[in-house]
């Protein structure tokens, strides 16, 4: 006959595991449900208001050719930001479809990034820029036909609202999922945030202080 502890043993482990695993997985479900909270707070706290398209030179006179500006605004409200004054790491990625009237006409899609320091509370520029040999050799118009914005917070991404898409995107959901946008890439670096063009220090063009990859430290 076996010893009566070692019949218990294996009856007490799988007690123990019954216990310990509803609990890990009310504690990962708490987690869960606490970072989506903290999504929904941001998304609410922190919205595109805004998307504005122009044609613009950064020369006197437009001697060096039009650039096509796109200036997204970015609210945020006191009760999301820290101390009601700044939101940290607040990140626009902007995603444009222009049309191309020059020979065959199709559309070419385009993608940027940038990331603030720390906003404070109300409203930011974030400016991206396609330069004049773009705009030239293409005729392109002054406006996308396409755009779609997403926010990231803290590297947290927030929700698309109906102020973050153009109207000829009825589901942005798709348009992300589209053969059409992943082709942005091939015109990675042509597509640019404020602080990479003549723009950067224009005084007429505030601008928040944007993290720069560039300048980060190498190991």
């Amino acid at each position: 006959m076996k010893p009566l502890q070692n019949l218990f043993l294996p009856c007490l482990g799988l007690s123990i595991l019954a216990v310990v695993a509803p609990v890990r997985a009310a504690n990962a479900a708490g987690a869960l449900t606490k970072e989506a909270q903290m999504v929904n707070t941001l998304a609410k706290g922190v919205e595109v208001t805004a998307v504005r398209f122009n044609t613009t030179s950064a020369t006197p006179g437009g001697a060096g050719g039009l650039w096509l500006e796109a200036d997204v605004e970015v609210n945020v409200k006191p009760g999301v930001a820290k101390d009601d004054r700044f939101l940290n790491r607040v990140q626009v990625t902007l995603t444009i479809g222009i049309e191309v009237t020059s020979g065959t006409k199709h559309t070419d899609y385009y993608h940027a990034t940038a990331e603030a320091v720390a906003l404070e509370v109300g409203r930011s520029d974030f400016r991206f820029y396609l330069p004049p040999e773009i705009v030239k050799r293409d005729s392109l118009p002054g406006e996308a036909k396409y755009y779609a914005v997403q926010l990231a917070v803290e590297g947290k991404p927030l929700p698309l609202g109906k102020s973050n898409h153009s109207s000829t995107i009825p589901k942005p959901e798709s348009f992300f999922a589209s053969k059409e946008v992943a082709s942005a890439s091939a015109n990675d670096g042509v597509f640019l945030p404020q602080f990479l063009t003549p723009f950067a220090n224009d005084e007429s063009r505030p601008a928040p202080t944007f993290v720069r990859p560039e300048a980060a430290a190498k190991n």
